[in-house]
């Protein structure tokens, strides 16, 4: 029995030094090399998936822009043909066509020579016209449109922005996992080497018949359990890495993007943060460091001035404003449509050799009878009660959602005010047991112990320092504020 669990134990040993030293060969571990977020986010800027996408996204909102801008310019059309009938012809057309305003346009139509298709002008079908027509009354839904243009172009500049947040945020959170991945790994392994050492000597002192059996299958449970720990935080730090990698793009040999995660890398985190939560604080009118409800001083929560700064920059309220708006439009027009519809119109058109200016000018009232139209109206106010509906509670969710946002600052900030006190006396206490083994009061195992809830305790202020970054990060999101985090 004896021979089995020393056998046993030493199997485990084997298992876990072959898993830390595997992990340390495949990670390089010839020389550590220095990673700093600052350089994580230039890389990612320059070669990550999500900043490749923006980056497409902010050409494709540019070529919008363009295509706008051209389409208030004249177009023009040229037309060449041949024919034979059984004699040959040939000949060709240019057009060129201006919509000046919605309701004027301009088209000019030129002949090269003698077009050989049926129906179209031949050498003297050169000409000119000036059009116009227009609703004088009633024009439904004019100020909607105007204001739901407007807001589409809001809506797109918001995802745009809310792409890039997404994108930095991305990379911070990667970066931070991996980091608190490898400390988990490294505290892991240390406490595997603990658990070694005591079940080694719970199974020495087993044989000398100073413990019972429970005593020893306790300490080798603990051994057991250790081991799980450092194959479950060795799995996680490599998918953290991975991941890592993943975000800050990475192609095979040969590309401009071309990347190897090196050996074994020191996770620098040289950004100021005090500076980038001072930023937002400031624009906010916010304490950098709020006080947790129960505290001597109130929770500052989100003021009045809060709610239209939060809908400004929800990209759900935004469109939900602008399916009122379409609502809107939609009943203005079924309502229009019971009214008689006053429409004028206006032409001049002259021949190019001629010369004779011909014009005329119309006006028509329209009414329409049809007993559908009632029920369009009908219709169009129920769609419309429904899009102000989805609207309010699209701004519930918006102001709760900044609320949210704020209330994570609070607590992150109260998460990390804890863990630097559990550090404080985690470093008290490693002190007072130093002072009991130099006194040969506790054995010199308690040493590495005291040290390793020290190191414990230290993790946990860097994992919650992480979350209060990125507690303020989604903080800023929701405010639509762009922060540069270098």
């Amino acid at each position: 029995m004896t021979a089995r669990r020393k056998g046993r134990t030493r199997r485990w040993a084997a298992l876990l030094a072959s898993l830390i030293c595997g992990f340390l060969i495949s990670a390089g571990a010839a020389a550590r090399t220095e990673v700093r977020l600052t350089e994580v986010l230039a890389r990612a800027e320059a070669c990550g998936p999500a900043f490749e996408s923006l980056a497409r996204a902010y050409d494709q909102q540019r070529l919008a822009d363009r295509k706008e801008l051209y389409d208030k310019l004249p177009s023009g059309r040229v037309t060449l043909a041949a024919r034979l009938d059984p004699a040959p012809r040939q000949g060709g057309r240019a057009t060129v066509g201006w919509q000046l305003t919605d309701d004027l346009s301009v088209d000019l139509n030129v002949p090269l020579g003698t077009l050989p298709i049926a129906g179209t002008p031949g050498a003297s079908g050169g000409s000119l016209s000036v059009s116009w027509s227009k609703r004088l009354w009633p024009d439904p839904g004019r100020a909607f449109r105007d204001e739901l243009q407007r807001v589409e172009e809001h809506i797109t500049a918001l995802e745009l922005r809310e792409q890039e947040a997404s994108a930095i945020t991305d990379v911070v959170a990667a970066f931070y996992a991996l980091r608190a991945a490898e400390a988990q790994l490294e505290l892991d392994a240390r406490q595997h080497d603990l658990a070694q050492g005591r079940a080694d000597y719970a199974l020495q002192r087993y044989e000398q018949g100073f413990i019972g059996l429970r005593d020893l299958q306790t300490e080798q449970s603990a051994l057991h359990q250790a081991a799980a720990a450092v194959e479950r935080s060795w799995r996680e730090a490599r998918q953290a890495r991975e991941r890592l990698v993943t975000v800050i793009g990475a192609a095979e040999s040969g590309s401009e993007c071309a990347y190897s995660w090196p050996g074994e890398a020191d996770l620098v985190d040289d950004v100021d943060w005090e500076a980038v939560i001072g930023e937002i604080a400031g624009l906010l009118e916010l304490p950098a460091f709020p006080q947790p409800a129960g505290a001597d001083e109130p929770e500052a929560e989100p003021a009045d001035a809060w709610e239209d700064l939060l809908l400004a920059h929800s990209i759900a309220y935004q469109r939900a404003r602008m399916a009122v708006l379409n609502a809107r439009i939609a009943l203005a027009a079924a309502e229009s449509a019971l009214l008689p519809a006053l429409n004028a119109e206006a032409v001049v058109q002259t021949d190019l050799e001629a010369f004779h200016p011909g014009w005329a000018v119309g006006v028509s009232v329209t009414w329409d009878f049809a007993a559908a139209r009632r029920l369009d109206v009908e219709s169009a106010r129920l769609e419309l009660e429904a899009a102000e509906s989805r609207l309010e509670q699209a701004r519930r969710t918006a102001v709760d959602a900044g609320r949210t946002a704020w209330r994570r600052v609070v607590d992150a900030t109260s998460a990390l005010s804890r863990t630097e006190e559990a550090l404080e006396e985690a470093r008290r206490t490693e002190e007072l047991a130093l002072r009991r083994i130099d006194a040969g009061l506790a054995p010199e195992a308690e040493r590495k112990e005291a040290r390793l809830v020290v190191d414990r305790r230290r993790a946990e202020v860097e994992a919650a320092r992480a979350e209060r970054h990125m507690a303020w990060l989604a903080l800023a999101q929701q405010f639509g504020i762009a922060i540069e985090v270098k």
